[in-house]
């Protein structure tokens, strides 16, 4: 699968932007020759713009219904762009030099020159069930996501990239499944733009 190089999520863009947006893009798939968009989904694009944007003027100064149409028709807009900005994306497989060609807005990427260093601030934390660990790190700004790693202890793979392992774009996670009474060893990784992991030293801990 390609990796997502376009922003998907558009139900957060200010009301007063969402127009333009959509106009652009519309204007820009428009004959786009790296493309395969049938001209009666631009249709639906369109319509589901004007739709929103008749309800946006109603709910200036409108009632509590204009409100909650406006957003219900955002909310359609938003989906549409979803589904759009996926296909489009697979379409050309990830490519960003055509797929700034779309109006859609590209996944903003890490400085490739810059790699992170060893994590900083580890931390592990008994969860509120037991056998639930919360692991945490320091943020990093030059890491695509962050590595958590562990094994029971004494592990039968010495190298932490052979034990089990939860990737995630947030610096904190819950661990869950771990065996009362066992001992444990965890640590975390930064990863860059290399797709190379630095480790942290490990740490062990007795599960309650």
């Amino acid at each position: 699968m390609s990796t997502i190089q376009i922003v998907t999520n558009y139900k957060q863009v200010p009301d007063s932007s969402m127009i333009l947006l959509v106009e652009g893009i519309v204007q820009r798939l428009t004959g786009n020759p790296y493309f395969n968009i049938p001209p009666e989904r631009l249709v639906v694009f369109n319509t589901l713009k004007d739709d929103f944007q008749v309800n946006l003027g109603k709910s200036q100064g409108g009632s509590k219904v204009d409100t909650l149409n406006k957003n219900r028709s955002k909310l359609n807009l938003a989906l549409f762009m979803e589904d759009l900005a996926l296909d489009l994306n697979i379409q050309v497989k990830g490519d960003r030099e055509k797929l700034a060609t779309t109006g859609f807005t590209l996944v903003k990427e890490p400085e490739r020159h810059k790699q992170p260093g060893k994590p900083t601030g580890f931390a592990i934390s008994y969860g509120v069930s037991s056998g639930e660990v919360v692991l945490s790190v320091d943020s990093c700004s030059d890491s695509k996501f962050y590595l958590f790693c562990y094994t029971i202890d004494p592990p039968a793979e010495a190298h932490p990239s052979n034990w089990k392992s939860v990737a995630s774009t947030s610096r904190k996670v819950l661990v869950e499944g771990l065996t009362r009474g066992a001992e444990y060893q965890f640590c975390c990784a930064y990863q860059g733009t290399d797709g190379k992991p630095i480790y942290c030293d490990p740490v062990k801990v007795l599960m309650l």
